[in-house]
């Protein structure tokens, strides 16, 4: 039963999103990145996936820590 209202959810927002009429405006041409704004781009990327790296090894620790103690013990614990 929740399948069909999540499935019923879904078809109503999509009808909501194709009914909605929106004016498109002339996009302005894009300038090529300057060698100073490439290497930040490569820094900010380097940067995120580290901190995804580190986040998803978080959340595996997280779970073996939860595996191996009884969380009732622990209320406020947060992962």
């Amino acid at each position: 039963m929740k399948v069909i209202g999540l499935i019923g959810v879904c078809i109503f927002l999509v009808a909501c999103a194709s009914g909605t009429i929106t004016k498109t405006q002339p996009r302005e041409a894009s300038k090529p990145l300057t060698d100073a704004e490439k290497t930040y781009v490569s820094l900010i990327e380097a940067d995120g996936r580290l901190m995804y790296e580190k986040d998803t090894r978080a959340a595996t620790a997280t779970d073996l820590l939860l595996s191996k103690i009884n969380s009732s013990d622990y209320p406020n614990f947060v992962g």
